[in-house]
């Protein structure tokens, strides 16, 4: 019995496979006449998070803190997720976390 991937070999596999599919489809022939390329979206896709109220409390303290040790007047909830994404697709130790707090939920 071969072991099971994890999910997140299962996620960086899946992405390569849609990178390769989408870098495949510049260099293919043109489309036919009356077929097009459906539009790349361009806009940001909105998220929308529900928070139990204590957690929501936290981050919002959490926040307040982190702008006044960055120095500035305030720091949005946006900008906190925008990092908070781009560190975990960026950082195998803090995705093994999340998907092990996930997995105990």
């Amino acid at each position: 019995m071969s072991p099971t991937p994890n999910v997140g070999d299962q996620i960086r596999k899946r992405a390569e496979q849609i990178a390769q599919r989408q870098a495949g489809t510049s260099a293919k022939a043109p489309a036919k006449p009356g077929h097009r390329k459906p539009a790349t979206r361009t806009k940001p896709v909105r998220c929308t998070v529900d928070l139990p109220p204590v957690l929501f409390r936290q981050l919002s303290d959490w926040q307040s803190q982190a702008a006044e040790q960055l120095g500035e007047s305030r720091i949005t909830k946006q900008q906190i997720l925008v990092a908070l994404v781009h560190e975990l697709l960026g950082d195998t130790d803090l995705e093994e976390a999340v998907l092990d707090r996930l997995n105990a939920e």
